[in-house]
């Protein structure tokens, strides 16, 4: 990562920090905007890999983070933020409003652990956390990632579900704010009549993929034209993937969900990065 964008994301993390109300206390060493800038270091040149990140930062970014905290107290650190992550990945996401022709809804798979180590895993416990993914005809052990993001692939709102919960009740857990009137495109397993007239009378117009004996069939071109939309969702996560790292690792609950939001938000900045839009 070149230095310029690393101190381009570090300016950006600080004006969004103070703009929802996160001030450090004076004695901090450590900025909060540094801490977020290192683990985003970390997750689009270490696959979330935090220990590699930090050890790197010391030896070659000493010029930029004059004093790196040792990975117990950067995780702490990390773990107070959590509650504000889903307001900053919105933030994100909103700074190239107006881009947006429509919306896509997916789930992704977020695999914590191997089935066959699923007894020695100490995060999580219990069936609820087994899932299944139809598209690789595989089981998977952790969480399903509800994403909403527009046509300009970046991620405006997220949502963890235990594996073995339905990706539709995912629905009910987001605010889709901000969505206005635009189609929401999903794919099959977003079809419920009663969940659409709900997020209708609410404003937001779902439409999930049918099928030609489906009552709410909207025609094949029209089909046809959900189904490429529905692609760019599959490469937005072939990214985010890269970033969260092959299984993500904590010995704590609310470190895994610190490691799924800071991918998010690594992806989100890549993207702008990447649009030309910093």
């Amino acid at each position: 990562m070149i230095e310029e964008k690393i101190v381009t994301y570090f300016v950006l993390i600080d004006d969004l920090l103070k703009n929802i109300g996160i001030h450090d206390e004076p004695q901090t060493t450590v900025s909060s905007s540094e801490i977020m800038t290192m683990a985003i270091i970390a997750h689009t040149e270490f696959s979330g890999n935090y220990s590699k990140a930090l050890e790197w930062i010391k030896a070659f970014c000493s010029h930029l983070f004059p004093k790196v905290p040792d990975k117990s107290t950067f995780s702490r650190r990390l773990e107070k933020l959590l509650p504000h992550m889903q307001s900053i990945i919105f933030n994100l996401a909103m700074m190239s409003e107006g881009r947006d022709k429509y919306y896509l809804i997916d789930c992704m798979p977020v695999k914590v652990c191997e089935n066959a180590r699923i007894w020695t895993c100490k995060t999580l416990r219990g069936e609820v956390y087994r899932g299944y993914t139809p598209s690789k005809r595989e089981y998977f052990y952790g969480f399903k990632l509800n994403t909403l993001m527009g046509s300009d692939g970046l991620i405006r709102e997220v949502c963890l579900l235990e594996g073995s919960r339905h990706d539709i009740e995912g629905l009910s857990e987001m605010s889709f704010y901000g969505v206005g009137d635009r189609e929401v495109i999903g794919d099959k397993a977003y079809r419920n009549y009663q969940m659409e007239d709900v997020l209708w009378e609410e404003g937001i117009r779902l439409s999930p993929l049918r099928t030609k004996k489906e009552r709410r069939y909207e025609g094949e071109w029209v089909e046809y034209v959900k189904r490429v939309y529905r692609r760019f969702a599959e490469s937005v996560f072939s990214v985010l993937r890269r970033f969260l790292g092959l299984r993500p690792y904590s010995v704590s609950l609310s470190g895994l969900f610190v490691k799924i939001y800071m991918a998010v938000i690594s992806y989100n900045l890549h993207r702008l990065w990447s649009a030309g839009m910093l």
